[in-house]
């Protein structure tokens, strides 16, 4: 059979083989159970869904129950309330007035009792808490005792406080029952609106004990003790819960409640109520005890109207949730069979889609295969003859595609490497190495190439062939041999730094490289105070790489006392040679240069001292001639103006010469003490001596408007500069004069704008001075003889001499911002060495 032929049925048996997989069991398996695995869980969702939904059917089936019995507890709640009103006035009276009504009332109870009991034998109920069963068996322990109390209270063997507080329990007991019934609700809406209803409940229950209290203090015809307190007591509770009724019910139910509180017989009770406050100390009420009884049960009656209102909007409520609740239990069953229908439906014909798009994918793997990037081989183990090739591996080995199958290994491996690699294809193909690495091929070119080889097992017909994928590693030992060579030059570089150099791997906290300074410091690590732990990877922090985003490079510097020398260690984060981000330290001897640079230090500090003292003599100096010129020179002039005057006055009218000579002494004279008051103070403000520097800044910048009424100028002070010390206070004038001259006559502003602050810094504990000066001006040229000026070195000397901060930010053609900030603390307490 010739080569082609033996392709041809080697490509036939693949496809046969392959086309065999789709009429395989388990694979037909595997496609259903993709689709009925998800069918599975959507039903076994929806089954528990409709688990719940029943649920919730039932419970809302036994929350009705709940709320037929609540009906029942509540009329026997309101037969014992008027039962309670009546045996309170009976046993107050003596047994002397209302017998026969509390008589037809017993009656009245018991009818609501039997009905309670004849509802409890007709319905199982099932409450899911014990504590609801517990309630009742309390309150049936508590009610089998009202036949001995009735006859104790019919032979009055007792007090009405007795009595009244017999009835108080068994109500006391039926509203924790309703209170307890809400808890059985199921829905958010439905427990608000028991809620209200409780709270109704207890206002009415609140209503019955005034109407017993009432009606033993009007029976009786005063208060006892304490009484009329409790009976406030009992109003103020009855309000609490009508308010919390409002805030719980309905917006029906609270309008159908307030306009139930505009009836005539709640006016009557406000009214009883009222006349009640009104003789509470002397006991004079002038209203007969049956009358108020009789307003007071009419307007419970009312209350137990609206009441039943309040219940059958329950009963409602609760019954439409559970018609929805029924009604989506049906919905979810029908949907659930309509979804396993169609699921079913579109999963079995999906299924054939899947066979059918698998057959088309094999069919382009199969034509990735010929025509992909991966070079691949079918090669006879026994002979090393070659069967077949992809297009990739025929042009990887510079062949035809037609001549592959007509080659054996043998040519296309060097000669003299022939049988050391075939050993290594032997070793390959019995599964003893995974791959074998760095194979030299040849082309048909006679040129070799390096590769990395791997192999699996081909099965075609009776025989076996190995399938062999050859990759060419040709780049990546280009780029291997690039990198070894630039790890050899950054070597190099390290090694001629005049600085220990480590670099640390972030992760690992492992060296990655020492260049030669790092390797000798690290061999004197055994030294008293050894300067290798500065470069050690326990010398990073963590925390260094939060601010990556922000800062690649810090520094640090460190003295080694031992030594006596000064260190600087910097850090750099870079992407090393692998691409990683890494951590290098650098460490370098400046004790040299610190010297040097504390050495300029405490020259500039001496400098700084220096124009101190020089402003300050310069000062004094102005500030003794400004006292001159003002004591001497101002009090001669003001006299010879006197004595012009004088003689001016006394020379009669026809002496007119003698006369104008005068009076031109008297103008010269004034004009003489106007320069001499201007002179002075441009040598020393007196207002700055006399009132601080608030006043003679508001003095100067009044002055230049007078001056220049074309500008606009703004002050602005925020703080109290009366406690400054005098060299701050002259210096932050001296600034602001000068900015403002050189403002107003080179910068051509319309507006110039002078602000002082105090700067408290809470992190260094210290108070400064911030003068901003800024103007719309022209600005000026950097090479302009102005701005080289005396003024600004003047201000500039001033300022550091401060130890503070002078900025001149220059805008061409916008103006000029002077930001001037001194320390208070420094100027002040800092001492001169002379």
């Amino acid at each position: 059979m010739s080569t082609a032929n033996r392709l041809v049925s080697a490509l036939i048996l693949l496809k046969k083989t392959k086309e065999d997989i789709f009429y395989d069991r388990a694979h037909k398996l595997k496609l259903a159970l993709l689709f009925i695995f998800p069918l599975v869980i959507f039903v076994f969702s929806s089954l528990i869904q409709i688990d719940k939904l029943s649920k919730r059917a039932e419970q809302l089936t036994n929350l009705e129950q709940l709320t037929a019995l609540t009906i029942h507890l509540t009329a026997l709640l309101h037969e014992f309330q008027k039962e309670r009103g009546l045996t309170g006035m009976y046993l107050t009276s003596k047994g002397m007035q209302f017998s026969k009504a509390l008589v037809q009332q017993k009656k009245l109870s018991d009818v609501s009792k039997k009905n309670l009991e004849s509802y409890f034998k007709n319905k199982k109920q099932h409450y899911k808490s014990k504590e609801l069963t517990q309630a009742f068996y309390v309150f049936y322990k508590q009610l089998n005792q009202l036949m001995h109390i009735r006859k104790l209270i019919i032979e009055v063997k007792m007090i009405e406080s007795q009595g009244i507080d017999y009835y108080n329990v068994l109500n006391k007991r039926l509203l924790y029952i309703i209170g307890l019934i809400v808890k059985e609700t199921v829905d958010t809406e439905l427990t608000q609106a028991f809620y209200a209803y409780v709270h109704f409940l207890k206002a009415k229950e609140m209503t019955g004990l005034e109407r017993a209290e009432l009606g033993n203090a009007f029976t009786r015809g005063k208060f006892l003790p304490q009484e009329y307190q409790l009976w406030n007591k009992l109003e103020s509770i009855q309000l609490l819960h009508y308010q919390e009724f409002n805030q719980l019910a309905t917006s029906e139910l609270r309008e159908a409640f307030n306009n139930l509180s505009t009836e005539l017989v709640f006016k009557q009770v406000l009214f009883l109520q009222s006349v009640a406050h009104k003789f509470s100390s002397s006991g004079d009420f002038g209203i007969d005890s049956y009358y108020l009884f009789d307003i007071y049960t009419k307007k419970i009656n009312r209350l137990k109207w609206f009441e039943g209102k309040i219940t059958q909007d329950l009963l409602r409520y609760s019954r439409s949730l559970k018609f929805e609740s029924e009604r989506s239990k049906r919905i979810w069953i029908a949907a659930l069979a309509f979804t396993f229908i169609v699921v079913s439906i579109f999963g079995y014909y999906l299924i054939i889609d899947i066979n059918r798009s698998v057959s088309r994918k094999l069919q382009e793997y199969q034509s990735l295969f010929e025509n992909g990037s991966a070079a691949i081989v079918v090669v006879n183990p026994k002979t090393k003859n070659v069967l077949y090739s992809n297009h990739s591996f025929a042009k990887m080995m510079g062949f035809n595609h037609q001549q592959i199958p007509s080659l054996n290994m043998h040519n296309l491996l060097p000669k003299m490497q022939n049988n050391k690699i075939l050993k290594q294809f032997d070793d390959l193909i019995l599964a003893k190495t995974p791959m074998i690495e760095m194979v030299q091929f040849l082309r048909s070119d006679e040129h070799t190439f390096f590769a990395d080889v791997s192999a699996f097992p081909l099965l075609i017909g009776n025989t076996q062939y190995m399938a062999i994928n050859v990759v060419d590693i040709t780049k990546r030992l280009t780029s291997k041999f690039k990198l070894e060579k630039s790890e050899q030059t950054l070597q190099k570089v390290l090694n001629s730094l005049n600085s220990a150099v480590t670099v640390i791997d972030p992760e690992t906290l492992s060296l990655i490289y020492l260049n030669k300074l790092a390797t000798e410091i690290r061999e004197q690590n055994d030294e008293v105070e050894p300067i290798w732990p500065l470069l050690s990877p326990q010398a990073y922090r963590g925390g260094d790489i939060n601010s990556l985003n922000k800062k690649y490079t810090s520094s640090e510097l460190f003295y080694n006392k031992t030594k006596q020398d000064w260190y600087k260690v910097t850090v750099h984060w870079i992407h090393w040679i692998d691409g990683r981000l890494v951590c290098i330290r650098m460490l370098e001897d400046i004790t040299e240069r610190y010297d040097i640079e504390l050495k300029n230090k405490q020259l500039l500090q001496e400098n700084r001292l220096l124009l101190r003292r020089n402003y300050q003599l310069q000062e004094k100096e102005r500030k003794n001639l400004a006292t001159d010129l003002h004591d001497q020179l101002g009090q001669l002039l003001t006299g010879i103006k006197l004595q012009a005057d004088f003689i001016y006055r006394q020379v009669i009218t026809k002496e007119l010469t003698l006369q104008v000579s005068a009076k031109s002494i008297i103008d010269a004279t004034g004009e003489l003490i106007k320069s001499t008051r201007t002179i002075t103070n441009n040598l020393r403000p007196v207002i700055l001596d006399q009132l601080g520097l608030t006043e003679a800044l508001k003095e100067l910048i009044q002055n230049w408007r007078r001056l220049k009424t074309n500008i606009e100028f703004k002050l602005n002070l925020n703080g109290d500069f009366y406690d400054l010390s005098d060299d701050i206070a002259i210096t932050v004038y001296r600034i602001v004069q000068e900015a403002l001259t050189n403002a107003c006559k080179h910068a051509n502003a319309t507006q110039v704008k002078v602000s002082l602050s105090l700067i408290y810094s809470l992190k260094v504990e210290s108070t400064s001075i911030q003068l901003n000066i800024e103007d719309n001006g022209e600005g000026f040229d950097s090479r302009d003889i102005h701005c080289q000026s005396m003024g600004l070195v003047n201000m500039r000397e001033r300022t550091e001499a401060l130890s503070g901060i002078f900025n001149l930010i220059n805008n061409q053609n916008k103006g000029v911002e002077i930001l001037v900030v001194i320390p208070i603390e420094a100027s002040q307490q800092e001492a001169l060495c002379y």
